[in-house]
């Protein structure tokens, strides 16, 4: 029985170990909300629509990747937080997003009754924060990478 229990414990381990090494498929946003002639909402119960879309600038959304909505309750100051990709989905998958295949748009509407009665409150361009874009390190120091093959291929040809 002992012999038994070791292997399986190690299987168990090695099966459910890239479960925990991927990056969570959501990101953070906060907003103050306010009324359209600009008084805080505070605490009461909204409902928001987020909407990711690709395309080429705020004027021209393209195509909608991602949709979901979430109800929440404000606090005293009017703020609230959301995890993007938490929500009840609406369309797509938030895992399914193809990140580099161009810029990416975030719109936001609010029904702030808790409805479905969604109003437009803005569009904002998704951009790189600051940890991300150290990852391009990686590109320089790891094999395969084109820095490296630019590299050697320069070294070969002198």
């Amino acid at each position: 029985m002992k012999k038994l229990i070791l292997p399986l414990c190690f299987v168990a381990t090695v099966a459910t170990a890239p479960m925990f090494a991927q990056a969570p498929s959501e990101f953070k946003y906060q907003a103050a909300v306010r009324t359209a002639s600009g008084e805080v909402i505070a605490n009461k119960q909204i409902s928001i629509r987020i909407g990711i879309y690709q395309g080429q600038d705020t004027s021209q959304l393209g195509t909608n990747v991602y949709t979901e909505t979430h109800m929440v309750t404000t606090s005293q100051y009017g703020l609230v937080n959301l995890n993007i990709g938490r929500g009840n989905v609406v369309s797509g998958d938030i895992s399914s997003v193809n990140w580099a295949s161009g810029r990416h748009f975030i719109q936001i509407e609010m029904d702030d009754t808790g409805g479905s009665q969604y109003r437009m409150l803005g569009v904002s361009e998704l951009l790189s924060v600051p940890y991300s874009l150290h990852s391009n390190v990686a590109e320089d120091v790891l094999p395969g990478s084109t820095t490296i093959q630019n590299e050697i291929a320069a070294r070969k040809s002198a």
